[in-house]
């Protein structure tokens, strides 16, 4: 199992950069990115309100 080039905040830093023109996150949504087996998922999650 080889490591991801890239680190969660990296990654996190991307998706921001990448969704910011197109989405626009509501307050109490957060994304997250966890690990899974050789790679990474983005997770998002939201407050009840959302």
């Amino acid at each position: 199992m080889s490591k991801p080039a890239k680190t969660p905040a990296a990654l996190l830093a991307l998706l921001n950069e990448k969704m910011n023109p197109y989405a626009d996150c509501p307050e109490g949504m957060s994304v997250s990115v966890i690990r899974a087996d050789d790679s990474w998922e983005f997770r998002t999650t939201a407050d009840d309100a959302t």
